[in-house]
C-alpha cells in the first residue's frame, strides 16, 4: 500500500514451497495492541542518502498526516536501521493479500489525500537512492510467545536467514528446538517468524524479536551464554544441531537492529496509549530563560 501500489499481476507469482501461507483472518489486523501478529506484513525499505535522515523524517511526517486525515484503518510502523545501510523500514500489517488490495483501493478513492501523498512522494524521492517492497507470511508454528503489545517496545532485533532449497525442514527443526529450550526455562522473550513469500529469493525467513531497550542485548551472554539455564537446557546435542544447520542447511544469515520512529509511524490509539511519552513526544522545547543583561561599562578617562 505504501509508496507503491502493487499491480494485481504480482499475486500470480509462484510462492516458494518453503512458505507456509496462513489462512485469511476473520477481521483486519489493524490494532497491534490486541490482535496478535498479523498474517501478512509488507516491508517497504527506503535507502536514504547519507546525511539526509533528518530531512527524510520530516517528509515522512507528511505521510502520517495524510493517512490520519483520510481516517484509514491500515496502520504501519516506521523504523530506521541501526546496522547495515542507512535505511527506513515501514512495516504494514494486513489480514491477507485481499486486505492489501482493499487498502490500496481505499487510498486511491480519496483523491484529496492521494494528491497530498503524491506531493510528499516527490519530496521524499529526492532523499532516496532506492526502494524495495517485500511481503511476509506469518509462521505461527515456529514462533515463540508471539503475543505482545507493540506500544511497549522501542526496537526490533531482526534475523534474516537464507535457507538452501529443500532444507526448510531442518530450519523448522532448529527453530522448534530453540523454542522448546526457551519455554522450558520460561524465558520472557518474543520471537515472530515470517516466511518471505514475495519480493525476495526463495528460502528467505525473517525472525523479529522486540526489545524495550538495548540493554536486553547486553544481557544476552548472561541469559543465553555458557553457564545460563538456557545453555544447560540446550545441551551438547542442541548445540551440535545448531552448528550442523549453519554448516549444511544455511546459505547465510544476518542480524539487524531497527529503532522504532514515532514520527514516521501511523499506529492505533491503543498502541500509542501504551507509552504516550515515546509515541507522542513533545515537539516544543522549553524556552530558555533570557540572559541577564550586563550593565554597560563606562570607559575611564
Amino acid at each position: 500500500m505504501r509508496k507503491i501500489l502493487f499491480a494485481l499481476a504480482v499475486l500470480a507469482l509462484v510462492v516458494s514451497a518453503t512458505v507456509t501461507v496462513p489462512p485469511v483472518a476473520a477481521q483486519s489486523h489493524t490494532d497491534s495492541a490486541s490482535s496478535g501478529p498479523p498474517p501478512v506484513i509488507q516491508i517497504f525499505r527506503e535507502e536514504v542518502k547519507p546525511g539526509k535522515g533528518p530531512l527524510h523524517a520530516k517528509t515522512e511526517a507528511a505521510w502520517v498526516a495524510a493517512y490520519r486525515k483520510a481516517n484509514l484503518k491500515y496502520y504501519y510502523l516506521g523504523t530506521t536501521t541501526m546496522t547495515g545501510p542507512t535505511e527506513a523500514w515501514f512495516l504494514s500489517a494486513y489480514a491477507s493479500m485481499e486486505d492489501v488490495e482493499k487498502a490500496n483501493l481505499a487510498l486511491e478513492a480519496n483523491k484529496a489525500v492521494q494528491a497530498e501523498i503524491d506531493r510528499a512522494n516527490v519530496a521524499d524521492g529526492d532523499l532516496l537512492t532506492g526502494v524495495r517492497s517485500t511481503y511476509l507470511f506469518y509462521n505461527k508454528e515456529l514462533s515463540y510467545r508471539p503475543d505482545f503489545n507493540l506500544g511497549e517496545y522501542k526496537y526490533f532485533m531482526v534475523d534474516t536467514y537464507r535457507i538452501k532449497l529443500g532444507h526448510f525442514e531442518k530450519f523448522a527443526e532448529m527453530r522448534k528446538a530453540v523454542n522448546a529450550a526457551h519455554e522450558k526455562v520460561n524465558m520472557d522473550e518474543h520471537m515472530l517468524v515470517y516466511n518471505v513469500g514475495l519480493g525476495a529469493p526463495a528460502g528467505t525467513v525473517m525472525v523479529f524479536q522486540p526489545m524495550k531497550s538495548l540493554k536486553e542485548f547486553d544481557d544476552f551472554a548472561k541469559t543465553h551464554g555458557k553457564g545460563s539455564a538456557y545453555y544447560e537446557v540446550v545441551g551438547d546435542a542442541g548445540r551440535k544441531m545448531f552448528a550442523d544447520f549453519v554448516r549444511e542447511d544455511e546459505q547465510f544469515s544476518v542480524r539487524d537492529f531497527l529503532a522504532f520512529s514515532p514520527g514516521m509511524s501511523f499506529l492505533s490509539e491503543k498502541v500509542i496509549a501504551s507509552n504516550p511519552s515515546f509515541w507522542k513526544p513533545k515537539t516544543e522545547m522549553a524556552k530558555a530563560p533570557a540572559a541577564k543583561k550586563e550593565p554597560a561599562k563606562t570607559e575611564k578617562k
